[in-house]
């Protein structure tokens, strides 16, 4: 019998799917949910931001950060602006502007182990679409990787 798409909301993400690597089970207070590999998961959720060819939104923006383990104002001193500015980012009062972007991109896939080229990035989000990020679909198969949008 093949697994529903569990909608995990763990991440702060809206649109993260899981096809698989959860099991449902029944505790003393009802029906819950395990997860393999959380660490694993986020990893790949990040790779999956990093990599996208849209503009970060703010909780985009704060997933990275938080899976990097950076405060805000941390975040701040890396991009060269105030914590206040990273703040009104994730809140989404104001826009990342794209070489802010391109830096955290940077930056996580250089902590992750897996650097990119600047000019990559930089073609990636100059023409990055704005808007809501579609749904995206995770698998634990092989590891935890995106297994395409939706």
């Amino acid at each position: 019998m093949k697994k529903k798409l569990y909608h995990y909301r763990m991440s702060g993400l809206e649109g993260i799917y899981l096809a698989d690597g959860f099991d449902i089970v029944d505790t003393h207070r009802g029906q819950g949910v395990v997860f393999h590999d959380v660490e694993g998961l986020h990893r790949a959720i990040g790779r999956h931001l990093m990599k996208s060819r849209k503009r970060l939104s703010g909780p985009e923006l704060r997933f990275l950060r938080k899976d990097l383990d950076q405060t805000q104002a941390a975040l701040a001193r890396l991009l060269g602006v105030t914590s206040q500015q990273v703040a009104r980012w994730e809140k989404g009062q104001s826009a990342m502007p794209a070489a802010a972007d391109a830096m955290l991109r940077l930056i996580y896939a250089e902590t992750i182990g897996e650097p990119m080229k600047p000019s990559v990035v930089l073609r990636v989000i100059d023409g990055a679409a704005k808007g809501p990020s579609k749904r995206a679909v995770f698998t634990a198969l092989r590891g935890w990787h995106a297994a395409g949008a939706a």
